[in-house]
């Protein structure tokens, strides 16, 4: 009332850690107060809010002609509170808006202006699946809209220019789909290294790994490269790729890859059966490639030495180190699918 009385205008951050619960209407007491004349800007922080907690809040803070913040901890605290209180009573309202969407739903996200000319930041906002505001005086503007919510999708840029009295508002679209990717080795679940290429740019716009399990990627709804990279297997064909895989938006579409192998086991002992400890290294043939090296030590856990290699045939050379150093060996092995080969050299 003071305020009304003395034709002051002030600007109100309010923090809180919880919904209204004294059977108010925050929202309503905030637009009668607007209403009735006073004059201020209402910004709210929510100290760690859950989702459902904060529709109340930020129905205050646009009735306020503020903006509603979110703070999950002191450092976001902090940061929020710096962005409040640039935003005063005194600064003009917004004139350009933005309502982010993806597959039909209102998103959060970031709204980020910079004047395309002096390159300088304006002060942003968030949508908080709704609509959101800034102000962005007579000139011409690149603003980045940036999806939040755990999402894969990239961010995207608009160009605006705006002139003196100019109110515009923009819908920003992320529509996107999931590709669902997994990678198994000789049918059974395997470990690997995905990633995804816009086939436009070539850039990588997603990357996952496996870990033997079925993993997804949300990105926009297009065409795209997908490679694999197999773990722990070594040879001429760990890695795979797939040219065109199309992702529909709201949509899944699922792929995956095999990789094939077997093992080889190497050891080196001595004609007592002492181990020896030797560098073992394996050369492809066909390719004339080295794809792997090893050391047996003088370990049983390691000596055999075991190797995941590609179905293929490889030659294997062998040198001893330590207290047996001097000696060598070279020779062959056929590397056959899901099966074992083992081959022990006696010095």
């Amino acid at each position: 009332k003071s305020l009304k009385d003395n034709n002051t205008q002030a600007t109100i951050i309010l923090i809180t850690d919880g919904i209204e619960s004294c059977d108010g209407d925050i929202c309503k007491v905030v637009a009668d107060a607007k209403a009735d004349g006073i004059n201020f800007k209402l910004h709210i922080v929510g100290f760690g809010l859950k989702e459902g907690e904060k529709d109340e809040l930020i129905c205050a803070a646009q009735a306020g002609n503020g903006t509603y913040y979110d703070a999950d901890n002191s450092g976001g605290l902090g940061e929020v509170l710096t962005a409040a209180t640039t935003e005063t009573v005194d600064k003009p309202d917004g004139n350009f808006s933005v309502y982010a969407i993806k597959n039909g739903k209102a998103v959060d996200a970031w709204i980020k202006p910079r004047n395309s000319i002096t390159k300088k930041d304006i002060q942003g906002s968030r949508t908080y699946r709704d609509t959101a505001w800034v102000y962005l005086p007579s000139g011409k503007y690149d603003i980045e809209v940036r999806p939040l919510e755990n999402s894969d999708i990239p961010g995207t840029t608009i160009s605006v220019e705006m002139e003196e009295g100019d109110i515009k508002h923009r819908d920003v679209s992320f529509d996107g789909g999931i590709l669902e990717v997994s990678t198994t080795n000789n049918g059974k679940p395997w470990d690997a290294l995905v990633k995804m290429y816009d086939l436009n740019t070539g850039k990588v716009v997603s990357t996952t790994r496996t870990y033997g399990r079925p993993q997804q990627m949300e990105v926009p709804a297009g065409h795209y490269k997908v490679t694999y990279s197999a773990q722990k297997i070594k040879g001429t064909d760990t890695n795979a790729e797939v040219k065109d895989v199309e992702v529909k938006a709201n949509a899944t579409n699922s792929i995956s890859h095999d990789f094939k192998s077997g093992f080889a086991k190497i050891g080196v002992k001595t004609a007592s059966g002492e181990l020896i400890d030797a560098s073992v290294k394996f050369q492809e043939i066909s390719s004339g490639k080295n794809v792997v090296g090893g050391r047996t030590y003088t370990s049983e856990s390691s000596n055999p030495k075991e190797f995941i290699l590609n179905p293929g045939t490889y030659e294997v050379k062998i040198n001893t180190l330590g207290n047996h150093k001097g000696n060598t060996d070279s020779f062959r092995v056929t590397v056959e699918e899901g099966k074992t080969i083992e081959k022990i050299i006696t010095f």
